[in-house]
C-alpha cells in the first residue's frame, strides 16, 4: 500500500484529495493545524499529522517516511501575497530536500497561469519567474526539486468550484453581497478557466499513477469565461444589479483583489486530458453559481 502525506490537508482541496487517495486504497497521512481538522480526516480515514507548516524537522520527517508528498498548503491572504509564495517556495524545498534522491513524488500545487501560456508546461518550457509572477516561486521550487533526484511535477489550479466554495469567486460572493451590486472592471472580458473540485481531486491521483518530473499539468476543465459574465452570474445570485468600473476605480471596490479581476487567468487543460487520462464531469462554474449556498 503506497504511503501518501497530504499538506493542507483539511482545506478545500486537500480534503476532497485525502477523500480520493483513501477511496482508491491509499494509506494517506493529513497534515492539519487544529484539533477539528484532525478528527475531520480520521472520520475519512486519513492518519493525521496535527502540526503546522512552520515545524520544518517533523514535516520533512514525515515527508521522508512516505512515498510520495502532496503539497496544497497555502496562505491565501491576499494582504501579503508575495511573502506567502516566498513562504510557500520555502516549504517545498524542504519537502523537496526530504526526498532528494529517492525519485519519489512531490506534487506541488501552484496556478494554472504561470507558464505564460495557455497549456501544459514541458520541463524545457519557458515560465514565468516570481519575478514577475510572485506565485510562480512554486514553480521555481518544484523544477528546484526535480533537479535533487525527486519525481517533482506541478498541477496548475484554475477557480476550483464547488457550490460551498468557489475558488476566487467565493471572494466576489463576499464584496458583492456586502456592497450590493457584482461589479466587472471595463468591458468584463478577461478570461478565467475552472474545474470542479472533485474533478480536481481526481486529477492529483491520477498525476501520482502517471505523472513525469518536470511537467506542469493543467488542470482547467473549462476555460475562455468571460469575468463579466462571472459577475453578471453572482448578480443574478444575490438578487443585485452589475456594474461596470473603471481600471481606477477598481483598487476602491476589489481591494487586494483588484489586480487578480483585471487578470486573464484562462489555461487549458486539453493536454492533461489526453496525458493523463483526465475526463472532468462535474458541474461547470456557472452551475455551482447559481446553486451557491450563501451564508
Amino acid at each position: 500500500m503506497t504511503d501518501v502525506f497530504v499538506t493542507g490537508a483539511s482545506g478545500f482541496i486537500g480534503h476532497a484529495i485525502c477523500q480520493e487517495f483513501v477511496t482508491h486504497g491509499y494509506q494517506v497521512l493529513g497534515l492539519t493545524r487544529s484539533q477539528k481538522g484532525a478528527d475531520a480526516l480520521s472520520q475519512i480515514g486519513v492518519k493525521p499529522v496535527l502540526a503546522s507548516l512552520d515545524q520544518s524537522e517533523l514535516l520533512q520527517a514525515t515527508a521522508a517516511q512516505c512515498d510520495a508528498v502532496i503539497h496544497t498548503a497555502f496562505n491565501h491572504d491576499f494582504s501579503t501575497f508575495v511573502q506567502n509564495c516566498q513562504d510557500d517556495k520555502q516549504v517545498i524545498m524542504q519537502l523537496g530536500q526530504a526526498l532528494a534522491g529517492t525519485n519519489k513524488t512531490l506534487i506541488v500545487t501552484s496556478g494554472a497561469f504561470m507558464t505564460g501560456a495557455e497549456h501544459n508546461a514541458q520541463p524545457e518550457t519557458p515560465r514565468l519567474t516570481s519575478d514577475q509572477m510572485p506565485r510562480a516561486a512554486s514553480d521555481e521550487a518544484a523544477l528546484a526539486c526535480a533537479a535533487l533526484g525527486v519525481n517533482a511535477l506541478l498541477v496548475g489550479l484554475p477557480q476550483v468550484h464547488n457550490p460551498h466554495k468557489l475558488g476566487l469567486v467565493s471572494y466576489l460572493f463576499n464584496i458583492a453581497r456586502q456592497s450590493g451590486v457584482s461589479c466587472y472592471v471595463e468591458q468584463g472580458n478577461n478570461r478565467w478557466s475552472a474545474a470542479h473540485l472533485q474533478d480536481i481531486a481526481r486529477l492529483y491521483r491520477l498525476a501520482l499513477e502517471k505523472g513525469q518530473s518536470g511537467m506542469k499539468y493543467i488542470a482547467a476543465a473549462e476555460q475562455n469565461i468571460a469575468f463579466c459574465d462571472i459577475a453578471s452570474a453572482i448578480a443574478k445570485r444575490l438578487d443585485v444589479p452589475t456594474q461596470s468600473l473603471s481600471s481606477d476605480d477598481a483598487s476602491n471596490h476589489f481591494g487586494a483583489m483588484s489586480r487578480l479581476v483585471q487578470e486573464n487567468l484562462n489555461a487549458s487543460g486539453q493536454g492533461t486530458k489526453q496525458l493523463l487520462g483526465w475526463t472532468p464531469n462535474g458541474p461547470c462554474l456557472f452551475d455551482d453559481i447559481a446553486n451557491a449556498i450563501v451564508e
